[in-house]
């Protein structure tokens, strides 16, 4: 009687280690598919980082070529009015 429980104990045991390194696979499977994508998500921020201060520096060099184009339009605005004054 004895031996019949310590087998059915034993063979309890090792189902539940079975079940336990199951689980364990399937944390460290999702453990992996978390770990890579929050590698991939700084990646792409990195490179939203890079296009976002491309996008600032083109701003910035529109913006400067707005105002010379906007003084040269005044200079050519004054030239005119000062031949016909």
């Amino acid at each position: 009687m004895i031996k019949v429980l310590l087998m059915l104990h034993g063979q309890a045991l090792a189902q539940g280690s079975t079940e336990q390194a199951s689980s364990i696979q399937e944390l460290t499977e999702s453990i992996t598919g978390i770990s890579n994508q929050i590698k991939q998500n700084a990646v792409d921020a990195n490179l939203a980082r890079e296009l976002t201060a491309e996008v600032m520096r083109n701003a910035e060099k529109g913006n400067a070529q707005m105002i010379e184009m906007q003084e040269s339009m005044m200079t050519i605005n004054l030239q005119g009015y000062f031949k016909y004054h």
